[in-house]
């Protein structure tokens, strides 16, 4: 599928303005080098570098940096299912990854709450009964199809699984984690190209903005 979607990139790219090709540039690159990483076993590093290529993706120039990351992927994901009309992330969901869509979901390891709980905030306290709640209703969403708000569940738990890597909350190749860094991987390499397609076409700047840190030719 990557490299399906590099050829793509590859024979449009001239046709794509120059802040968007950048965009696309950029995501691609990193996608290659944490299929790299995978291929070698460099778990940890394949996902901290997919997740990078997710950053050039969506992320957009810094006047929109004041909102919440939260927001801004909630809005990106908005517009990626808005270009989908042939429901590839659908399928991603129901069917290519649904079992790592599910165990993420199930696992309490990428239950924010959980953490919460874990580092002192009683209010999180009953994050058990919170995470059977969300282990229904993932399951209901299965049954419903709910794309939307299944993949909203799911970006929950990556986030949550990425702050840990992201901010020291994990020993590099940690035993511990292998469980959900696999199941993340295995949705991230499905899931994330098809995006950087969908974005191609339909390479609107008014969509997707300008990216972060422009070039500067001096």
């Amino acid at each position: 599928m990557l490299q399906d979607v590099v050829d793509y990139y590859s024979e449009n790219k001239m046709s794509f303005d120059e802040p968007f090709r950048i965009r696309i540039h950029r995501a691609l690159s990193w996608f290659k080098k944490a299929k790299d990483l995978n291929l070698k076993g460099e778990l940890d590093l394949s996902f901290i570098t997919m997740w990078i290529g997710f950053n050039s993706a969506y992320g957009r120039e810094l006047s929109a940096a004041f909102k919440s990351e939260h927001v801004l992927i909630s809005e990106f994901f908005e517009k990626i299912l808005e270009q989908d009309t042939k429901k590839e992330i659908s399928d991603i969901l129901w069917q290519q990854s649904k079992n790592a869509v599910l165990s993420l979901i199930q696992n309490k390891f990428t239950f924010e709450k959980y953490w919460h709980f874990v580092n002192g905030n009683m209010d999180d306290s009953n994050w058990e009964d919170s995470l059977s709640k969300s282990i229904i209703k993932a399951k209901r969403l299965v049954a419903e199809k709910d794309t939307s708000v299944m993949l909203s569940m799911v970006l929950g738990r990556l986030y949550t699984l990425r702050n840990q890597l992201l901010h020291g909350g994990a020993t590099f190749e940690s035993m511990l984690n292998r469980p959900q860094i696999e199941d993340a991987l295995q949705l991230m390499f499905e899931i994330f190209p098809v995006i950087v397609q969908l974005m191609m076409e339909a390479p609107d700047k008014e969509i997707w903005g300008k990216p972060y840190y422009m070039p500067i030719k001096e």
